[in-house]
């Protein structure tokens, strides 16, 4: 549990430095999770505000092979909680606002963008972009850095 709190910390120190949309950052991600990857989720934090409308955001997932878009979820239509958090998730995952697939999350080296915009603007194969990225993480499995994803997402890599 510690490593997972540190990685939650770290990735909230780097992301509020990149954040414009309502403070809006990615908190925290688990991409792998023990066993089958049935709890897998992303979670966003607007600072404490709560409530804050996620119209006009875009989640986008990366591959590290190819540094193209695999996934993208818009977020029209949602807030964050009255604490300012808002998760995406398995179904599995406890106060999940949005369900995507079990194992949809590439385990790495891999990214994820929060983005202006509509899942509309990233069809699969997009190229990672910095173009109205609001907040990017970059994490893996004990893999190689992708040095692509960091250069245009950044933050840390696990």
């Amino acid at each position: 549990m510690i490593p997972l709190l540190r990685l939650a910390a770290v990735f909230a120190a780097c992301a509020c430095a990149r954040s414009s949309h309502g403070q809006i950052v990615i908190n925290e991600l688990d991409a792998d999770t023990l066993g089958a990857d049935t709890l897998e989720f992303v979670e966003l934090y607007d600072g404490g505000a709560g409530n804050t409308r996620l119209d006009g955001l875009v989640l986008v997932f990366f591959n590290g092979n190819g540094d193209a878009s695999y996934r993208a979820i818009g977020l029209d239509g949602f807030s964050t909680d009255d604490d300012g958090f808002f998760l995406l998730g398995n179904a599995a995952v406890p106060g999940v606002s949005i369900i995507f697939p079990d194992n949809g999350l590439q385990n790495g080296a891999d990214g994820v963008g929060l983005y202006n915009g509509n899942e509309g603007d990233f069809p699969n194969g997009t190229p990672v972009t910095d173009v109205n990225l609001i907040d990017g993480v970059v994490y893996d499995t004990n893999d190689n850095d992708d040095a692509g994803l960091l250069a245009v997402l950044g933050g840390p890599q696990f």
